[in-house]
């Protein structure tokens, strides 16, 4: 496979290098749209930034109801999205964590207008007035915030804008009783001060027949831009975000071919270990995040400083019956505060020599306390610290007209602490703590070159860094530490525009050299087995290898049909004989994994979208537009045994939009996941977490002002 693979970048050469040539006339005004990301930390043209990035536009994610993470990065080839208790977490080329949100760092960063956040519960509501959502393959932290190995999800909120006062409203229905509004209004109160203000509220029931994976939310952002001159501008934001309802649970796992007639129906009562029944409809969820932060941005001439400082602090609790004994059963409050800030200078866009420096900091202090029902499992109460410091650059030097090479570096040092209380039922309590540094040196080293003015080639060969941790399930007066896992990882990819920007090809093929992966082991410990018992959290370092590509289409077959073809492949299996606990609850055997895909790693993508505009009386349009998904075979938890496994499928989504003529309002009829498909994203613990069947729904959308 790996003759393959590399066989493919000859064949990415070729297809980059007759952009000069194969350019045809196409009608006159009728091209694709150039989108501008700010992947790199700078306004750029995505077909001219030399990294493995996919956008999804503000548009998109309104008009088509994309409210959660899952929706919104669905279509983008090697990005699976991982359902968890507490939210949604992405994988990136098979790289991501399937620990709940909060209990350890997962390989994806995610930032929220550039603010990186240890939780993933906002992933439920956080994708309102959005300008769009930029998806970074690859490691990355040579150019600002958190390190990642796998990539990063940046979510880009829309700024005030000075001179317009306009907004809008939306209101959406669907089945499964859903009803969502969301509101925003763009303010100017001076010359140099405007005001936005976006809020968002979603009321849904659950899937499950108990009520749970159910969708309340209410989120209220406020941002205010000053810019008193051309050389200053003072952005400063403040946001709430509240999770109520029953919370996210899950169903009684099914092997291959033994799929149940209603994948979503769970029991309505269970039974505990000390034989009394719980209703698992008494479930409850309670998240409350607040955030406060400021961008200051200086040109100061030789360069422009940017000065990025926030606060953010989270709330919660959830109670409920995870499993079919209750075992899991628990009141599983997270407290979290977070303080990040960062400084970068940067060159002038127009410089010959484009470079960044810059120092990061980050700071967290989470507790968590885990209160189990069941008398045989333990009372958890953990306090985590972390710190981390990093100093970081970049340069892209232009060796010629058509040629640029890029050097990176980044110096990380962080600081973990844990200290973990254990109370089993009838025994003794006792401590695990656990206190450690690591220091890590990463770089990038680049070339990109212009086949032609609209055909890009680039290579990369970067590192990346995931911090280890603690193993606390261990009694005594010590945690043991897991190591860190790096990876180096070299990709290659053309980026290129036909026929008079009418057809649009990007392509990268990549592969990882790992060290270290941090495999996680969950189980839960009742007697007959020793103590301690309950709930056990287990990382172990192991190899694994990785490697894939993706291909990326969008034509425009004519001024009214648009094509988007994508297809991804991805490698990514265990090399060692590590052995993880089945079956959830010991005693039990241990079984290998070598050999094994790695969690949420499918082979095969492939995804395809077409649509067309209808032009109609008065200005008016409709825009039609089918989608469809495969995706093979998958394991979706870390315990690979065949309830684990996710087979493949095929999910298809439809849509419609009414667009007014003017611009003043739209209407929009969706239907997702046609063929009702019961897809597996988590397992745990013989329970398997599910996506969500058949929706449909109608968003109306009302604009105002623009004056």
């Amino acid at each position: 496979m790996r003759r393959s693979l590399f066989a493919g970048v000859a064949i990415m050469a070729v297809m980059a290098g007759g952009g000069a040539h194969a350019q045809t006339s196409g009608a006159p005004g009728v091209q694709l749209e150039e989108i501008i990301v700010t992947a790199e930390r700078r306004e750029a043209n995505l077909q001219k930034t030399a990294a493995s990035v996919a956008a999804i536009s503000g548009a998109d994610v309104s008009a088509q109801g994309l409210n959660t993470i899952d929706d919104v990065l669905k279509t983008v080839p090697n990005v699976i999205v991982q359902g968890q208790h507490k939210g949604f977490t992405p994988a990136i080329r098979g790289l991501g964590s399937d620990l709940p949100p909060g209990t350890g760092e997962g390989s994806v960063a995610v930032n929220a207008d550039g603010v990186y956040n240890i939780r993933a519960e906002s992933g439920q509501a956080g994708y309102y007035d959005v300008a769009r959502v930029e998806v970074l393959r690859g490691p990355q932290g040579t150019l600002y915030g958190r390190n990642a190995t796998a990539g990063v999800v940046n979510v880009v909120s829309n700024d005030p804008v000075l001179d317009r006062y306009d907004g809008a409203a939306t209101l959406e229905v669907g089945n499964y009783d859903l009803l969502r509004g969301e509101g925003v209004v763009n303010l100017p109160l001076t010359e140099t001060t405007a005001v936005r203000a976006a809020f968002t509220s979603i009321n849904r029931s659950g899937y499950l027949s108990n009520g749970q994976n159910d969708n309340v939310v209410q989120a209220l952002r406020l941002k205010i831009l000053h810019r008193p001159n051309d050389r200053l501008s003072v952005l400063a934001g403040m946001e709430t975000l509240k999770l109520g309802g029953k919370g996210n649970s899950g169903v009684l796992a099914w092997a291959n071919g033994d799929t149940p007639s209603d994948p979503w129906s769970t029991p309505a009562t269970l039974l505990t270990g000390d034989g009394k029944l719980t209703d698992t409809a008494k479930s409850g969820n309670d998240y409350r995040a607040y955030k406060v932060w400021s961008q200051i941005t200086w040109d100061a001439g030789f360069g422009v400083l940017t000065v990025l400082p926030a606060f953010s602090k989270t709330e919660a609790s959830a109670y409920g019956c995870f499993d079919n004994n209750c075992t899991l059963s628990s009141n599983d409050p997270k407290n979290l505060e977070q303080i990040s800030g960062e400084i970068r200078l940067a060159s002038q866009p127009s410089s010959p020599v484009q470079w960044v420096v810059g120092l990061y900091h980050y700071n967290n202090n989470m507790t968590n306390v885990a209160d189990s029902i069941n008398p045989t499992v333990q009372l958890q109460t953990s306090v985590y610290h972390a710190d981390s410091e990093a100093v970081f650059g970049q340069v892209v030097v232009p060796l010629s007209r058509a040629l640029r090479f890029t050097a990176g570096a980044r110096q990380t040092q962080d600081w973990k602490k844990t200290l973990v209380y254990t109370t089993p039922s009838g025994g003794a309590m006792t401590l695990a703590r656990g206190a450690h540094t690591w220091r890590h040196f990463d770089w990038k080293l680049g070339l990109d070159y212009d086949l032609a003015p609209q055909s890009l080639l680039y290579a990369t060969l970067s590192t990346g860094y995931r911090p280890g941790g603690f193993n606390t399930y261990l009694t005594g007066t010590s945690a043991a530490t897991f190591d860190p896992e790096t990876v180096t990882a070299f990709e290659l990819g053309s980026k290129t525009r036909l026929l008079d920007d009418r057809l649009q090809v990007n392509g990268a093929v990549y592969y990882y050299d790992y060290k270290n992966y941090q495999a996680f082991d969950f189980y839960v410990a009742l007697p007959p087995a020793a103590p301690p018992y309950g709930p056990q959290f287990l990382f172990y370092n192991t190899a694994i290898s990785n490697y894939g590509a993706e291909l990326e289409t969008k034509a425009l077959l004519s001024d009214r049909d648009t094509l988007n073809l994508s297809v991804a492949y991805l490698h990514a299996t265990f090399t060692d004989d590590l052995q993880l606990h089945v079956g959830g609850f010991l005693p039990q055997n241990l079984t290998s994994l070598k050999g094994n895909p790695i969690p949420h790693s499918p082979e095969w993508t492939l995804n395809a979208g077409l649509q067309h505009v209808f032009d109609l009386p008065g200005g008016a349009r409709l825009t039609a537009r089918a989608d469809a998904r495969y995706v093979t075979g998958q394991y979706v938890g870390p315990s690979e045994e065949p309830k684990a496994w996710q087979p493949a499928y095929v999910v298809g989504d439809l849509s419609a939009t009414y667009a007014a003529g003017g611009g003043d309002w739209s209407l929009t009829a969706y239907l997702k996941n046609l063929s009702n498909e019961a897809i597996k994203v988590n397992y745990i613990n013989d329970y398997a977490l599910v996506a969500a069947p058949r929706t449909f729904g109608l968003v109306l959308t009302t604009r105002f002002g623009g004056s």
